[in-house]
């Protein structure tokens, strides 16, 4: 088949994929970050393999794949590639104010080499979730501070210290 249709949630055509009886056939394996194996096809001599899926990873942004499948004349394996999102998104991103790392797991780090830098400090610093309910908040801004993120599920989250608000992600 041209897909894969093991969790289906929308209309979908799927398409028969016959071999050549008699062709020289070769495997070609995507492979994910981690090792997972995302889709095994078996290709014609100079056929091409189809990608039925792109794949996600938390905090990274699919770039594509590191080997060329196209005009496949041996066995292969290919594997997902991604570039971190750094920033993820930052409002402000000419700011010297440095919030790393992003993605965080279990804790923030935030240095502010001016505190001329925060506009409006007796704000403090917020944490808000997704939906917009703050979940953290600090009136003690410091040039350099640890948050601990241990507690608060995965997700997006936005930090505004002062008046500059940011994205982060927490993995």
């Amino acid at each position: 088949w041209d897909i894969n249709f093991n969790s289906v949630t929308s209309d979908l055509t799927v398409t028969a994929q016959y071999i050549k009886s008699g062709a020289t056939h070769y495997s070609v394996i995507f492979k994910d970050w981690d090792g997972t194996v995302l889709s095994t096809q078996t290709i014609v001599e100079g056929g091409s393999a189809i990608v039925s899926i792109e794949p996600t990873r938390i905090g990274y942004t699919f770039t594509g794949w590191d080997t060329d499948f196209s005009n496949v004349t041996s066995n292969l394996t290919v594997t997902a590639q991604y570039s971190p999102v750094s920033g993820v998104g930052d409002i402000n991103s000419k700011s010297l104010i440095k919030i790393y790392p992003n993605p965080a797991e279990n804790k923030l780090f935030i240095e502010i080499p001016d505190m001329n830098l925060i506009q409006n400090s007796e704000i403090g610093i917020s944490i808000f979730n997704s939906i917009g309910i703050r979940i953290y908040q600090s009136y003690n801004i410091k040039t350099k501070q640890t948050i601990d993120l241990s507690n608060y599920p995965k997700g997006i989250y936005f930090i505004t210290i002062g008046n500059e608000t940011r994205k982060i992600l927490k993995e």
